[in-house]
């Protein structure tokens, strides 16, 4: 049985405008949260606004001027879509990534709307709207594989969301050119565009219920992290590292690889005896702040405990040796400075490839292992003035 085509585009617009009054709800209540969450929210809520609008106004074709059924109907959808598309880029990367997506659709309509090849036939309208609306959720689908470290519940309900908008609209276009109805409401009393309307409804649900689900995973997440995050170095954890090396391990031969090196502050015990643990902590404190400045790329560094901590770093051709060399030389020139020349830090280090197949604790046991025994050496002289040229 054929349900009403005017009924199914209020169906349709009561679910994008219930989606965008929750997202946009949200948004407003939550104010504690990152601003990528929120502005995610505000976006995509926005966006299914501007659906919701466009939907209505569609569904009155016949009724109200063509200015509003078809220019600001179309042109409000096609906004909407292209703002889904940096939503998610938001969310992922913290940035806007397609800024161009949403107005260049609409610029593109006003100019093909010169032509009457264009504006006289409705499949070549449907394929141009239902082209934009593919590329924005091809370019939505490209942002969910990142997200599904953190959110993972999100970004399955996402690219399940996504896939049935492509093979919907994929279908619109499909029935518009074989049909080549000459009124657009008339083609939808087809069966097979009504399902796709019905798609669309449990696609908009999907999305909606995703993007609700990304605030408690991101706080599961940030409670997760933090509970593998060392209080006083900030840095992440061993239990971190551990996790980090197997899941680097499990990788394509074809990714690059990546090296682990243990360096190793073995005076920071004997401090702790002579100085107590206050000025230790701070010494901590220095050498993981200095840690995170001074990597380069995507390196990132870790807290092993007990003076210890661990550097991954991809085999880019950076120069490994200069990194720890500059490391070594800051660390030690602060703790000198901070205590008045009575704290002289050294480090020693061992690095080894992590090799496919790696168990983490074998890659670990084997960079320590490497790590040189501490020669005997005539007390520390203070550093030379020329070596005063890294910004602490």
């Amino acid at each position: 049985m054929l349900l009403d085509t005017r009924t199914l585009f209020v169906a349709i617009t009561i679910a994008y405008g219930s989606g965008a009054m929750l997202l946009l709800l949200m948004a407003v209540l939550t104010r504690t949260l990152p601003w990528r969450i929120r502005g995610s929210w505000i976006m995509w809520g926005t966006a299914l606004a501007l659906s919701a609008i466009g939907s209505a106004l569609l569904g009155r074709r016949g009724i109200l001027p063509d200015f509003l059924t078809l220019h600001l109907a179309n042109s409000l959808i096609l906004i909407g879509y292209g703002l889904r598309a940096n939503s998610l880029t938001l969310l992922k990367r913290g940035r806007l990534a397609y800024v161009w997506l949403p107005l260049a659709p609409v610029l593109g309509w006003v100019v093909l709307y010169q032509f009457e090849a264009f504006s006289g036939s409705v499949a070549a309208r449907t394929f141009y709207i239902q082209s934009f609306c593919i590329l924005s959720a091809l370019l939505s689908l490209r942002e969910c594989p990142g997200l599904h470290r953190s959110m993972p519940v999100t970004a399955f309900l996402l690219v399940a969301a996504l896939v049935i908008d492509v093979v919907a609209r994929i279908t619109f276009i499909t029935t518009q050119v074989v049909l080549d109805p000459d009124d657009f409401l008339i083609s939808f009393g087809t069966v097979s565009l009504q399902l796709c309307i019905l798609a669309l409804l449990i696609a908009i649900m999907l999305k909606v219920a995703g993007l609700g689900l990304a605030n408690f995973e991101y706080l599961q997440h940030a409670f997760a992290t933090e509970a593998e995050t060392d209080p006083i170095s900030g840095l992440p954890s061993r239990t971190r590292l551990l996790h980090q090396i197997k899941a680097l391990a499990e990788t394509s031969r074809k990714a690059p690889a990546w090296t682990l090196t243990v360096i190793r502050f073995d005076q920071l015990e004997s401090y702790r005896e002579r100085f107590g643990v206050p000025l230790t902590e701070a010494l901590v404190r220095l050498i993981g702040k200095r840690l995170r400045g001074y990597l380069p790329g995507e390196a990132e560094a870790f807290d092993c405990g007990d003076g210890d901590f661990a550097v991954l770093i991809a085999d880019d051709g950076t120069d490994l040796a200069s990194v720890i060399h500059q490391i070594s030389l800051v660390v030690r020139l602060d703790a000198r400075q901070a205590s008045d020349g009575k704290i002289d830090l050294h480090l020693l280090y061992g690095s080894t490839e992590l090799a496919r197949g790696d168990t983490a604790e074998a890659a670990l046991s084997r960079a320590i292992s490497r790590i040189p025994l501490r020669p005997q050496r005539k007390p520390a002289e203070p550093l030379a003035e020329t070596q005063v040229f890294l910004n602490c």
